[in-house]
C-alpha cells in the first residue's frame, strides 16, 4: 500500500514540481516517462524487503510441507532474515517498478489526454474506466517479463548467480513463453488495480477541488461582505 501510494503521488510532484505542468499545460510524453520511471524506482527502492517477505511468504504456501519454513507472520520472517537478504531481487525489483510505473501512470495519463485531444470524449467516469482498463493491458504485457525474473530471484535467489544467469536459464529453458507464465493473471490483476485506482482517484480529485473551490468561494464572499 505504501509503495502505490508513495510512486503515484511521487510522479505527480516530479510532474509539476520538476516538469512545470500545470492543468492548462500538459507536459510531452518523453517528460512523462522519465517522471514515470523515476518515481517508480525510488517508491521501489525504498519498499524491496517488504517486497521480499510477501514473495517469501506467499511461494511458502506452494513447497512441499518438509520444504516449507512456515514463517508464521511478516514479522516473524523479518526477524529470520539476514541483513543481507534485503536486497535480494532489488535489480529486478526496480526494474518491474519502473517499467510498471512508466507503463501504468504514463499510459493512463497519456491516454486520457488522447481521447481528450482527438475524440468526442468527456473528462466523465467512463473515460476513466476505458483508459485505466487499456492501461492495465499495457501494464501487465510490459511488466510480466520482469515479474518473472523477480519472483524467481526472491522465491530461490540460490539458484541463480544474478539477474542474467536467471534471464539465461529462463530464455534458455523455456524460451519466450517462460518470460510471460502467469501472463493473463498479470492482466487481470493489472486491470482490476488500474481500473480501481484511477476510476477512485479521479472521483477524489472532483471532490477535493470541488470542496477548494467552495471553500475560496465563501472566503471571497465573505471578504466582500467583511468590506462593505
Amino acid at each position: 500500500t505504501t509503495y502505490y501510494a508513495f510512486k503515484i503521488g511521487l510522479y505527480d510532484v516530479i510532474k509539476r514540481g520538476v516538469f512545470g505542468e500545470t492543468k492548462g499545460t500538459p507536459i510531452s510524453l518523453t517528460k512523462k516517462i522519465v517522471a514515470g520511471l523515476s518515481s517508480g524506482g525510488i517508491a521501489a527502492a525504498a519498499s524491496n524487503p517488504c517486497d521480499l517477505i510477501m514473495v517469501r511468504m506467499l511461494t511458502d504456501r506452494t513447497k512441499p510441507l518438509e520444504l516449507r519454513q512456515n514463517y508464521g507472520n511478516a514479522f516473524m520472517l523479518l526477524t529470520r532474515l539476514h541483513r543481507s537478504e534485503w536486497m535480494i531481487g532489488f535489480i529486478p525489483n526496480v526494474g518491474r517498478a519502473t517499467l510498471t510505473t512508466a507503463s501504468q501512470l504514463v499510459s493512463y495519463d497519456q491516454l486520457k489526454y488522447l481521447f481528450l485531444k482527438h475524440t468526442p470524449a468527456t473528462d466523465n467516469f467512463p473515460l476513466h474506466v476505458t483508459a485505466s482498463f487499456l492501461a492495465g493491458v499495457i501494464t501487465g504485457v510490459t511488466s510480466n517479463p520482469v515479474d518473472v525474473v523477480k519472483t524467481r530471484l526472491m522465491n530461490g535467489g540460490a539458484k541463480y548467480s544474478g539477474v542474467m544467469d536467471c534471464v539465461v536459464h529462463t530464455a534458455g529453458n523455456e524460451g519466450l513463453r517462460g518470460f510471460y507464465k502467469g501472463c493473463a493473471t498479470t492482466i487481470a490483476r493489472q486491470c482490476t488495480y488500474t481500473m480501481g485506482t484511477f476510476v477512485v482517484m479521479e472521483q477524489i480529485k472532483k471532490l477535493f477541488e470541488a470542496a477548494t473551490v467552495s471553500l475560496i468561494e465563501s472566503l471571497v464572499v465573505n471578504i466582500l461582505y467583511i468590506s462593505k
